[in-house]
Parts: C-alpha cells; structure tokens; sequence
C-alpha cells in the first residue's frame, strides 16, 4: 500500500517520521523489519485536523511511562477529555465538530493491554471494540459509537 486514503496528508506525514528507523533507534526493535513510507492521495477524500478551540494540534502523539501499568490511565484520560471537552474538535479553521469515539484509535501490543484499557474505558463510560487479526499478535483497540 503506497498511497493511505484514509488519513490526512498532515497525519501520514506524522506517521512516515514516528516509524522511519534512525540511527541508533528502530520503532520496530527490530532490523529485520522496515518501514516502506507512504504517501497522501493527490486529491485527498479527508481533510482538516485536530482542534483544541482555535489551536491546531499535532496529528500523533505518543506516550511514555516508567511502566507499563501507568501508561494505562494516562490513555484513558486523554481518550475521555477527548471525547468530552468539547473544546476537542476535528475539521477546518472555518467547519469544526466535536471528537467522536469511532474516530479515535489505539494500537496495543497484547491482548492483555486491550483488556486493561477496555476496563478502564468501561468505568469511564466510553464505548469501545477490538478488532484483533489471527495473523498479527497486535491489537487495535478502536472506541466507537454502539
């Protein structure tokens, strides 16, 4: 797949750097693994960006902890205030609206960091799925509208 139809330029932009290797660091910890970048699609069917208020944010963020159990209420937080701050919002300058849970995403290493957050996510009222591939020993944790 060299071209993401499914993301804005600026977001992809964001994701060929995180995971383009560098020396002395490899996203995937491993050598034997490479990144291909892809591109945006010249006439892209997705637009606009993430909003707090008037400020545009960064397309990524990543999160790091001291250990792993504490990583677990930090996304919590971050997916609620997204979800219910209602400064939060995706689109342009001049056409906004508020986050909604099926436009928010979350890559795990393990099942058991699915089934962690999915708790925490569960007591804070947010709605989520797991969308899991028998091929791949990831998962993706993908809140969404029910």
């Amino acid at each position: 797949m060299d071209t993401n139809h499914r993301s804005t330029a600026r977001y992809i932009e964001a994701m060929n750097e995180f995971f383009q290797p560098t020396p002395g660091h490899n996203v995937f910890l491993s050598s034997q693994m490479m990144y291909h970048p892809v591109g945006a699609p010249t006439s892209p069917r997705r637009s606009g960006s993430l909003y707090y208020g008037n400020n545009e944010l960064t397309p990524l963020r990543v999160l790091g902890c001291s250990t792993k159990k504490n990583i677990y209420p930090l996304v919590a937080n971050l997916v609620e205030q997204l979800l219910f701050d209602k400064e939060y919002q995706l689109g342009t300058p001049n056409d906004k609206k508020p986050v909604h849970a099926g436009q928010i995403g979350i890559l795990v290493r393990s099942r058991k960091d699915g089934k962690a957050l999915r708790k925490l996510f569960a007591r804070k009222q947010i709605p989520a799925v797991t969308v899991r591939s028998e091929e791949h020993t990831s998962e993706l944790q993908s809140p969404c509208n029910l």
